[in-house]
């Protein structure tokens, strides 16, 4: 059973941002199953740097999306994007001392992040993108 399972409901209807989500809870997934083998300190070393690496280059992609087309909420979702790296890293750094406690933690506040951001904030800008064109 996947740590996050996909379903259309997370459809925010911006085909390029529905994949990187796609991808982004791929990834997540992939990180938990590296956890739960006992991969842990060799997924924090790969499997994260490229999940955190990943979501810089989705939260670029939807913050100059917003600005090119004047989206009203764009400080406030630009923020949340600041706290989920800031709160990342923080679990980043604590997983590296070796706390398995901590790296659930922060798969859990990952999966809880995910899909709160992606149902409620990124689903808002959907139909703003589709009025302007952009699907």
């Amino acid at each position: 059973m996947a740590f996050i399972n996909w379903n259309k409901q997370y459809s925010v209807g911006v085909k390029l941002f529905d994949d990187q989500h796609f991808k982004l809870v791929e990834m997540a997934n992939a990180l938990y199953e590296a956890f739960k083998a006992g991969r842990g300190r060799e997924a924090l070393g790969e499997t994260f740097k490229g999940l955190v690496d990943y979501v810089q280059v989705h939260f670029t992609a939807e913050e100059e999306l917003m600005l090119k087309h004047e989206y009203p909420q764009l400080l406030r979702h630009r923020q949340e994007h600041i706290e989920l790296i800031a709160r990342i890293k923080d679990l980043y750094g604590k997983a590296l001392s070796g706390s398995s406690a901590v790296s659930m933690e922060m798969l859990n506040f990952l999966r809880d992040w995910l899909i709160r951001h992606i149902a409620e904030s990124d689903r808002q800008y959907g139909k703003f993108f589709n009025d302007r064109g952009v699907f």
